[in-house]
């Protein structure tokens, strides 16, 4: 673990870096000197004119983030500057950008970044965990003012502004397969026929957020969820999923097949309310669709049923994602219960690599812990007994945990209670 010092003014990118008196240059410089553990210190009230991409790979690990800190005037001031001003990379309208690959446990703070014309935004995150925003700025992004495919992010306290100038299905943030969290965040764009943030194949987490200037401030795309808590809209509609726009303040009830939906403000966990938020779902695998004649008594009141056809297998599953809440940080065991019926049997009893669920939580660094279930077997022809299974998760803090149930195995029928149980 080392500490690296970066002046954007008077620093040398030839020099060592370990100084402030031999601080680098520029962001670029980061590429192949940095590592798990190491900090680097950006003083304040300087600024990087951008005249090509910057390229980043470097990773830490779980435990051994990375971290790039934008000095202030109180915690870090190395140069005893006495200055709140935020270290400045301006891509001077360029086509230039930030580009972040396989970047994992990667912490950024007190950074402003401005005017863009990248295709991209200003930053295209791609294949990371755990890269955490904190506090920076990013301003005039002519078509985004990030990218983010592939992987786990959180952002604390950031402010996205003026971006999406390119076009009316452009905005602030995009994503794509992605899972996120945004605390505290101040999200607006161009004008408002912009969007804020735009969803596909990507679950996000919004708690105290506050949008404005948007025609859409959240857009879920495809199998898209946003949760939603104490956060300020813009005006209604503010949300809208696929081709539908709701209001803000309500689940949405029932969206077409293979859109989830938008869950706003009292984040009502209630198995009732999250099986009307999962409607008909087809997959190449199978198909998943709400049932109310197998509905387990005290669970919700319509059950999931998997039906797989001869496509599902171990590498090719029938899955379905849903939210509960944890408020605490005790030791839980969540009990998943399913049942079989015999017009659509399977060929054998399935074990914990056939039908199981997991829980799955973010966490507030963008990482993610995954606890998984123990040996369990399915009777497949026991036709009257809601069977269960357990798994056993810690949380790390309050908040929303993920679960995914998986089918792997063909042509059979399982009806599952979406309502989760907890001890």
């Amino acid at each position: 673990m080392a500490n690296y010092y970066l002046d954007l003014d008077g620093g040398n990118d030839g020099a060592a870096g370990t100084a402030i008196g031999t601080a680098w240059l520029t962001l670029g410089k980061l590429e192949g000197n940095v590592s798990g553990g190491d900090k680097v210190y950006v003083r304040a009230n300087t600024s990087q004119t951008v005249a090509a991409d910057i390229n980043w790979t470097f990773a830490g690990s779980a435990g051994s983030s990375i971290e790039i800190i934008g000095c202030d005037s109180v915690v870090n001031d190395p140069w005893s500057d006495g200055s709140d001003v935020l270290p400045l990379i301006d891509f001077n309208g360029g086509a230039y950008y930030l580009y972040m690959n396989g970047c994992d446990f990667v912490t950024m703070n007190r950074i402003h970044f401005l005017n863009s014309h990248h295709a991209t935004g200003m930053l295209y995150a791609r294949y990371m965990e755990g890269f955490h925003c904190v506090d920076c700025t990013w301003e005039d992004g002519y078509r985004w003012a990030m990218y983010l495919n592939n992987g786990c992010a959180s952002f604390e306290g950031c402010t996205f502004t003026n971006c999406g100038e390119y076009s009316t299905s452009r905005g602030s943030i995009s994503t794509s397969n992605c899972y996120l969290i945004f605390n505290d965040c101040s999200i607006d764009s161009y004008s408002t026929d912009r969007r804020g943030l735009d969803l596909m194949a990507a679950d996000a987490f919004l708690s105290e957020c506050t949008f404005a200037q948007h025609g859409m401030d959240i857009h879920c795309g495809l199998a898209s969820e946003a949760l939603v808590k104490n956060c300020t809209f813009n005006a209604s509609p503010t949300i809208t999923v696929d081709s539908d726009s709701f209001a803000a303040g309500k689940l949405v009830p029932g969206v077409p097949p293979r859109y989830n939906g938008v869950l706003c403000d009292g984040w009502d966990f209630d198995g009732d309310a999250l099986e009307r938020g999962h409607q008909w779902d087809y997959q190449r695998t199978g198909e998943i669709d709400s049932d109310a004649d197998y509905a387990r008594s005290g669970g919700a009141s319509q059950g999931f049923r998997f039906q797989s056809n001869a496509n599902c297998d171990v590498d090719r599953p029938l899955a379905k994602s849903h939210f509960i809440y944890c408020d605490d940080t005790d030791a839980h065991t969540y009990t998943m219960y399913a049942q079989f019926q015999s017009g659509d049997p399977f060929s054998g009893d399935l074990d914990e690599t056939e039908l199981y669920f997991e829980v799955v939580e973010y966490k507030a660094d963008g990482s993610v812990a995954v606890s998984t279930p123990g040996s369990t077997t399915w009777d497949y022809d026991d036709y009257s007994t809601w069977q269960t299974q357990t798994v056993s998760h810690t949380a790390n803090a309050a908040g929303v945990l993920r679960i995914d149930i998986y089918l792997k195995t063909a042509s059979g029928t399982a009806y599952i209670d979406p309502k989760i149980t907890v001890t």
